[in-house]
Order: structure tokens, then sequence, then C-alpha cells
């Protein structure tokens, strides 16, 4: 993904963030959804499918979200579908934006960029700078900081090593 493109997806999360008047975590992806006019409905996914976080069917404006994951994937999910909508991503053929390709294994640009999305709505780089400054030790503890927003810890740590405020 290219510089242009990355900025431009920052953008739109950080207009959402301020459009909804959202200054510190928890980010409610809930309530921006319902605000959008999505709905969202919980699924336990048939077998063939049981990776499947989620995926948004634009024909309805609905979230499909995996009831078998964790809170945390499913706030992810959300806010990923939102990346989609929010982005104006086109759905596959059978009118469908899946979360994941498991034929190839590969992950589309779309993709990439509604996990971007996600990130920065979920995980703002400003919210989690002030959280740090407000309290030190959250940058050396993943798992509180991931907690305090309301994301998985792998997710934080992918966000702080993206933003250079965690070495390994």
């Amino acid at each position: 993904m290219d510089k242009a493109r990355m900025l431009g997806i920052e953008k739109a999360a950080s207009d959402i963030l301020k459009n909804n008047e959202i200054v510190k975590p928890f980010v409610n992806v809930f309530q921006i959804a319902r605000d959008a006019g999505l709905s969202i409905e919980y699924r336990k996914m048939p077998q063939e499918d049981k990776d499947v976080s989620g995926f948004f069917d634009p024909s309805t404006s609905t979230i499909y979200v995996n009831v078998e994951n964790s809170i945390a994937r499913q706030t992810f999910t959300i806010a990923h579908e939102l990346g989609h909508f929010f982005l104006k991503h086109q759905p596959n053929e059978y009118g469908l934006l899946r979360r994941n390709n498991t034929y190839t294994g590969l992950k589309e640009q779309k993709e990439k960029e509604a996990d971007y999305f996600a990130a920065n709505l979920l995980m703002p780089e400003e919210m989690i700078r002030n959280e740090i400054r407000l309290y030190p030790f959250l940058q050396s503890s993943p798992e509180l900081l991931a907690s305090k927003f309301g994301v998985s810890t792998m997710a934080m740590e992918y966000r702080l090593l993206n933003l250079k405020l965690l070495s390994r």
C-alpha cells in the first residue's frame, strides 16, 4: 500500500472519530455501525468457514460476525468491515466482502486496507501516544493497553510495532 493511500485511510478513520466525538478509548464500533445505518448480526459460521471472522453484505447493509470469536476479535472484525463500508470497497462475485481468503492464503489489497482502517479506528496513534504520556508504564505493557482499547494483545502489539513504540 502506498503512502498516499495509507494517509487517506488514516484520514477516513480520523474523520469518523471526530464526527462521533471520540477522543479517548474505547472506540465504540457498534455505535459507529448503527449510526452509519448498518446492522450487526452474530452467526455461528458453518464448519467449512469456521475460520471466517466475519463479512459485510452491502446489499443488506449488514455486518456478519462470528459469534464464537472473542469480544476483542469481534470488535476488530466490525472495525474491519466498517473499513470496507467507509472505503467503498466493491464486493466479490457473490456480493460479499469476506474477511479472509481461505483459498490462496493471500490477502487482497482491499483486505489489507480494511485491516489498516480498523487499526487506525480502534487504536489511533494520537490516542495511544496520549495514553502512554498519561500512564508511561503502559508502553511496556501491551496487555494493559490492549485492555484499555478493547482489542487483543496481539492487535495492540502489532500496532505498537508499526508505530515504532515497541521493539522486538
